[in-house]
Order: structure tokens, then sequence, then C-alpha cells
């Protein structure tokens, strides 16, 4: 329960009372000091069960692996001074599921491994190609704890 789902539980800690805030397009109050309203849901929930269903209504965006559009891939800005403002050194733009690659479902991790894999393919830096490698270790590491 890492990732996304403990940067959700900070978030909701920081809260004062009575503030409300949208997470990942969902509408959360924090109405006292140990419980939280979240849109769609009944009573009060403790910060870690609003983490989840914040996690499970978030608005799905689909699993997304590609070189970056900017940089190419080689992770460096424009004229090569310091980190790209994109993928930020990376080389990739990657957009996770909301919860986060540990904790993604199956299918998530199948689509990532798939388009990481087809960008591989077609990748010329080798700050990229590190990027994606480790990537993928961490893609098929996953689908094999979820296969078990």
């Amino acid at each position: 329960m890492e990732g996304a789902l403990e940067r959700f539980v900070a978030l909701l800690h920081t809260l004062l009372l009575g503030e409300a805030v949208v997470v990942n397009g969902i509408h959360v109050r924090r109405a006292s000091l140990l419980g939280f309203q979240v849109a769609g849901a009944t009573g009060l929930l403790e910060a870690r069960d609003a983490a989840r269903r914040i996690g499970r209504l978030a608005k799905t965006r689909p699993v997304r692996i590609a070189l970056c559009s900017r940089c190419g891939g080689d992770g460096l800005g424009r004229r090569d001074r310091g980190s790209c403002g994109l993928c930020k050194g990376s080389g990739l733009q990657i957009t996770e599921p909301p919860l986060g690659w540990r904790d993604a479902m199956s299918a998530d991790l199948a689509a990532g491994a798939r388009q990481a894999r087809a960008a591989l393919a077609t990748v010329r830096h080798p700050r990229a190609k590190a990027s994606l490698l480790t990537l993928l270790g961490q893609l098929e590491a996953g689908a094999l704890r979820d296969s078990a």
C-alpha cells in the first residue's frame, strides 16, 4: 500500500478542519479531526479508507509509456542545458495508473509492458533505454506477482 496511496494519505493529513480539496477529480472534505467526507461515500472515512476510495473512484487515464516528445529520449533540455522540462530527465513520458504501478491492475501492467517493449524497439538514447529497462523490470515483476 505504497506509492500514490501513501501520497493521498499524506495529503489528507495536511487538510485543515472543514477544508475541501479535489484529489484526482474526487471532492474530499475534512469533516472532523479523524474523519473525511468523500464524494459518493456515506458517512465519515478514516484517512486510509478515504485514500483507497479516492483511488477506486479516480478518473481513469489510459496507461501510456512513450519516448519524450520534447527531447526525443535523451533527457536533456533545449540546447543540452540541464534536464528536459517535460520528462524530467528520464527520456520517457509515462502516464501511471491512479494508484501507481505497485497497486495497478494486471491489465494496466500488461498494457504498460507492451508499450514499454514497443518504445524499447525504437529507442536510440542510452538514458531512455536505461529508464525503459528499469520500468519494464518493475512491470514484469508486478505481473508475475499478480499471476502467483
